[in-house]
């Protein structure tokens, strides 16, 4: 079991960028960045987690403004695609800033998207038709002697 020990809310916002993709040097820039953005005590590593998703959400109902997903999964397909396309070598911290939905990087990420399932479709199922057994039956066939 591997113990982390986590000095300040430096340490929690740096190791979320590098799950990003970004590298040490570039996640160092951005930390300070980031602390004036939450403005939380260090005591609490889940609430810290909690805003970072926040800014992470911003941006991903920019880049995919028209999605239906919930916010949690909508930060879940934002990472994945943001990991896949290498955005933290090719955007950076830009990312976290946007106005507007950028085309450029919209389409980058949505390229990545992937689809685990084929889109539904509404039918009509016929109703069963239940047989209900009947035990004499049931008897007959395993009592019946085949004639050979």
């Amino acid at each position: 079991m591997v113990t982390i020990k986590i000095q300040s809310i430096d340490d929690i916002i740096a190791a979320y960028l590098k799950g990003l993709g970004f590298t040490d040097k570039d996640a160092s820039k951005i930390v300070p960045w980031f602390r004036e953005k939450i403005s939380l005590s260090q005591e609490n590593g889940d609430k810290v987690i909690r805003e970072l998703d926040k800014i992470v959400l911003s941006s991903a109902k920019k880049i995919f403004n028209d999605s239906v997903l919930d916010d949690e999964q909508l930060v879940a397909l934002f990472k994945f695609c943001f990991l896949q396309a290498n955005g933290a070598q090719k955007w950076g911290d830009k990312i976290f800033t946007l106005r507007d939905r950028e085309e450029i990087i919209s389409l980058a990420l949505r390229q990545e998207v992937i689809h685990v399932a084929p889109n539904y479709v509404f039918s009509q199922m016929k109703p069963q038709e239940i047989t209900i057994p009947h035990p004499s039956n049931l008897l007959k066939k395993i009592f019946k002697h085949n004639k050979s």
